[in-house]
């Protein structure tokens, strides 16, 4: 395994919890599947930005506990949700 694949790699405690930082959500995001680690590392990017975000997934996978995150990480979480 190169540096470059150990960088790829998202950092995650064992039990699959977001980093550490992440704000207390209400309900916490764990998870052991690889492709929705990738997209709990893209949360903090979008939180930054102030365009809409489009979550969209079959039920059941979590969409309001990113759409969540993404508040609670954003410049707007001092603000009611329009979730």
């Amino acid at each position: 395994m190169t540096s470059d694949d150990q960088a790829a790699k998202p950092r995650r405690p064992l039990d699959g919890r977001p980093p550490l930082g992440w704000p207390n959500l209400t309900r916490p995001i764990l998870t052991q599947d690889q492709r929705f680690l990738k997209i709990l590392n893209l949360i903090p990017i979008y939180a930054r930005t102030e365009f809409p975000v489009l979550i969209t997934g079959e039920p059941g996978t979590g969409k309001d506990l990113v759409a969540e995150a993404i508040w609670a990480l954003s410049n707007r979480a001092q603000k009611p949700s329009s979730s």
